[in-house]
């Protein structure tokens, strides 16, 4: 007999209804300026802001401060470029082990100047080491500090971290930066990863990723990104990730520098403007009133509770293939054994309720 685990997958992030915690702060990264096919950040921002953008993370830093190379970290001229738009800035760098006050004066500089966050990138070289990464943490932590001493930000500059989308795979220590972090970037690079044939199961990987940084000790918000470098991701299938990722959800990068043009065609169907405090309160409604899994274990069968009507209910195995099923009762005995995401169309209502099950 198969043993059936229900997980639930919230079609957002955020099941919360108050305003801050939903205001779009959709973002897109900069790696150089100059890959972006525009001259100057002013270029950049003004397209951007065609776009629908609010919130853009830009390189001010690559290991120590080096302010010749990355004069972002110093050019003021860059946060007016952003904010005559009503858009965010936020500082990021790459980071690497040992030099940890040195690399984290980039956040006291990028504070002083007037970013309005700022994200520690870390991934290969801190795989499997603790030390070094809680240190590195620990410094960047009592930059912040500093900076607020010195009058130049408040409590509400935050730390993000950005690293892998399958953390438990690099043996990366979560748990040891949580105290020191206001929130995570998983690099949710479907498209990288699988050359587009993951790209069905958008909502499984998601989901997956932040079961893991929980199981690693994350505790705080997690704001999935993607990538879009290899052309491959629609636009239909960019809002469908945005939506399930949340207010905070993020592209990198900014086409061009090597990256087809036309990536420009999936950013332009993107929903920039979309809002998600209407839909996380409808989000909400659905996913703790209206309908109930209960796994029936001696007959291998799901039943739904659901005082709504069903219009159908729908089975995605990891492969993308959907078998229509029964909208009352969903019969799982002849499904090998893995992992499959039930979705419940509901009747007159624009969103679906989304389960994972494992079976």
């Amino acid at each position: 007999m198969k043993f059936i685990q229900l997980i639930w997958l919230t079609l957002l992030t955020y099941s919360t209804v108050a305003q801050s915690e939903c205001e779009n702060r959709l973002g897109a990264w900069i790696w150089y300026v100059e890959l972006t096919g525009m001259d100057t950040h002013t270029e950049v921002a003004d397209s951007l802001a065609s776009v629908g953008i609010k919130r853009v993370y830009t390189k001010v830093a690559d290991g120590t401060v080096d302010s010749v190379w990355w004069t972002e970290i110093v050019d003021r001229s860059i946060i007016t470029a952003y904010h005559e738009h009503d858009m965010e800035i936020w500082a990021w760098s790459y980071n690497y082990p040992e030099n940890d006050e040195a690399q984290a004066e980039a956040l006291y500089l990028a504070a002083k100047t007037g970013y309005d966050g700022y994200v520690i990138d870390v991934e290969s070289q801190f795989d499997g080491k603790a030390e070094p990464l809680s240190s590195l943490f620990v410094a960047f932590y009592n930059a912040r500090q500093r900076a607020i001493a010195d009058g130049y930000i408040t409590d509400d500059f935050k730390i993000y971290c950005s690293t892998w989308g399958n953390p438990a795979d690099h043996n990366f220590r979560l748990d040891l930066i949580d105290s020191f972090v206001d929130g995570y970037m998983p690099q949710t690079y479907v498209e990288i990863w699988s050359g587009g044939t993951l790209l069905d199961d958008l909502e499984y990987w998601i989901e997956v990723g932040t079961e893991e940084y929980r199981a690693l000790g994350a505790t705080k918000p997690i704001h999935h990104m993607t990538a879009t470098e290899s052309n491959l991701m629609t636009g239909d299938e960019l809002n469908r990730f945005m939506k399930i990722a949340g207010p905070e959800f993020s592209i990198w990068r900014i086409p061009g520098g090597g990256t087809p043009n036309e990536i420009w065609d999936a950013w332009n169907d993107v929903e920039w403007d979309y809002d998600f405090c209407e839909a996380t309160n409808v989000a909400h409604i659905v996913q703790t009133k209206v309908a109930t899994l209960f796994p029936n274990v001696s007959t291998g069968q799901i039943n739904i509770d659901c005082p709504i009507e069903i219009e159908h209910a729908s089975i995605s195995n990891l492969l993308g293939q959907k078998i229509l099923l029964d909208p009352k009762d969903i019969n799982l005995t002849h499904l090998p054994t893995g992992r499959y995401i039930i979705q419940l169309h509901l009747a007159n209502q624009s969103i679906e309720n989304h389960h994972v099950i494992k079976i």
